[in-house]
């Protein structure tokens, strides 16, 4: 989902709110969907009101953990994000992470990512990531009792099925070498589409209906949502 940001920075605007967008997952690949022709609800700079955007490279990126980005409206805004201490022997030391140095390897890799990807690159990452979860979708809309959670615009989705443990259905789709994420009110497994599932698509529809069946004639109640 995305959140209601256009109907929020006005909000944060007229009452002088910090307003932090949390992109983290659709941050990066957002743009590229909408330029691939779907309708994707802004949430970014073009608001007024929205101070800060995270977006993490390596998820919708496609880059090497860990790697991701904080952007500020402004440089100003920026520098509440600067820690300066000078109680040591070494003078000032400012930086604009709280943790300071570190290892250089995952901005190297998400640089090199980013430049043999281009937007090209993602612009056919993204069309295939919408493909996936559609077909995905309708594979799972022929399952009796099976519905999708809300109308998500971007690549990921919820579902669930009707008079069934979702955690047992969970269990029984690792069974068949499909490890599912899990969702909580409402309870469902999480979905998150990528140019990979768009062949897998049929063959995780039928791993779902199996699975489904098979925790519906048990009465199974599998383990409870974690994330991982």
């Amino acid at each position: 989902m995305v959140d209601p940001i256009e109907a929020l920075g006005p909000i944060a605007e007229r009452h002088g709110l910090w307003l932090h967008v949390d992109a983290c997952v659709g941050g990066i690949l957002s743009p590229f969907v909408r330029d691939s022709g779907y309708a994707v609800p802004a949430f970014d700079f073009a608001i007024p009101g929205v101070s800060s955007i995270s977006a993490d490279l390596h998820k919708s990126g496609f880059a090497a953990k860990p790697a991701s980005t904080v952007s500020f409206r402004t440089r100003e805004l920026r520098e509440f994000a600067r820690y300066t201490f000078d109680d040591w022997p070494s003078g000032v030391y400012s930086s604009l992470t709280f943790t300071g140095t570190r290892p250089g390897g995952a901005i190297a890799a998400a640089w090199a990512a980013m430049n043999f990807l281009g937007q090209e690159g993602y612009r056919e990452i993204a069309a295939a990531s919408m493909r996936a979860k559609q077909k995905t979708i309708d594979g799972l809309a022929a399952i009796e009792g099976v519905k999708v959670h809300g109308a998500p615009p971007l690549y990921a989705f919820s579902w669930a099925a009707s008079g069934v443990d979702m955690g047992a259905v969970a269990g029984a789709m690792a069974r068949r070498g499909f490890m599912c994420g899990q969702t909580t009110s409402p309870a469902g497994i999480h979905f998150m589409a990528t140019p990979v599932h768009e062949a897998a698509a049929d063959a995780y529809a039928a791993a779902a209906a199996e699975s489904i069946a098979e925790a519906r004639s048990s009465g199974a109640v599998g383990k409870a949502a974690a994330y991982n």
